[in-house]
């Protein structure tokens, strides 16, 4: 007999042969055994991890309330082959869906391959199309592959000639995701994946469209967080509350528990307060360089939607103080607050 069984290192090859002896009473068998590991554990660009690795710590116990109207979606969309592709900027939580439509899936059992093409190399490239040891030879995977839009052109060709002539999505559960924003996307092998492979595309909105979510989005992180941290935080005052309507939350969900994880590490008191929520947003604005002090007013929205752009770039450029913005705009600080939801 002959099987093939899957591992997290690679793949194993195992033919055994049973003998029957007649001066035995019961058959032995001999098993020759050869190992041949996946070439991707050497490759910075790709993880392959079994189902008791993927874990995102206590941000992923808040997955379905993170993703909001979403999360039925993604439930019954694990349950199906089709491939999907994911489209968001960065820090919508793209990673942890695919892990999510991993562990409810029916290759739950087998090997979850992370391909990041932002991080790969000529070498690694030629390993993972060209190499019958790669990953994209097997069968019974789950392959997310991120980073679509830093193909480049003849990675995109080479990339599409693979799937269509190896029927990789046949073989395994196939997740691609795209970061929005980054650029516009309809580039050839995003049409392909949407048209050919019939996928299933997902938009996950950005956290700035999102933010009459923020109150319950910051308990349900603050609850995860009091848990891993043993901490007693109950939420935010309300002018704290209102400096996180006001922030630009340019890394999006991912952003938001750092700055969350933050503040509950800083606070002693029952809630967090506006002093220290003023000064992380200011040292989080620094770090991811937020600034709007090159960018343009977007004249094409709402006259709701320019205001706040206007009175965002303001509070930037006074580090997140609601006084001084509020003071250079000739405005009282409620105001300011009204104009920031």
């Amino acid at each position: 007999s002959q099987f093939l069984r899957q591992t997290r290192s690679g793949m194993t090859n195992v033919s055994g042969c049973r003998i029957s002896i007649p001066s035995i009473s019961d058959p032995c068998a001999y098993f020759e055994i050869s190992y041949t590991p996946f070439f991707s554990l050497d490759m910075a660009a790709v993880k392959c991890l079994e189902r008791d690795e993927v874990n995102y710590t206590d941000f992923d116990s808040t997955l379905p309330g993170a993703i909001g109207k979403l999360a039925p979606m993604i439930s019954a969309y694990a349950k199906s082959d089709l491939p999907i592709l994911l489209v968001g900027e960065h820090g919508t939580g793209k990673e942890r869906i695919a892990a999510s439509l991993f562990l409810g899936g029916r290759f739950r059992a087998n090997t979850f391959v992370i391909i990041d093409f932002a991080a790969m190399d000529g070498r690694m490239w030629d390993q993972l199309v060209g190499d019958d040891r790669s990953p994209l030879f097997a069968h019974g995977l789950t392959i997310y592959m991120k980073g679509l839009e830093e193909l480049g052109a003849e990675r995109e060709r080479q990339l599409v000639a693979f799937i269509e002539s190896s029927a990789l999505a046949r073989r395994s559960r196939l997740i691609f995701a795209h970061t929005a924003g980054v650029e516009s996307g309809r580039c050839k092998i995003f049409d392909f994946i949407k048209t050919a492979l019939d996928a299933i595309c997902v938009k996950l909105p950005p956290l700035r469209d999102r933010l009459d979510e923020l109150p319950s989005l910051s308990s349900l992180y603050i609850n995860a967080l009091n848990a891993a941290l043993g901490k007693t935080v109950i939420g935010f005052s309300p002018d704290a509350l209102q400096l996180l309507r006001g922030f630009d939350w340019c890394y999006n969900l991912d952003q938001l528990h750092r700055v969350l994880r933050e503040l509950v590490l800083l606070t002693d008191s029952p809630y967090i307060s506006v002093n220290d929520t003023e000064s992380v947003l200011r040292t989080e604005a620094q770090d991811a360089s937020v600034s709007y002090k090159n960018d343009r007013i977007n004249l094409s929205g709402t006259l709701n939607s320019i205001t706040r752009d206007i009175v965002m770039r303001v509070l930037q450029e006074e580090n997140m103080n609601q006084s001084h913005a509020a003071q250079r705009l000739g405005i009282s600080r409620s105001t300011l607050w009204r104009m920031m939801k």
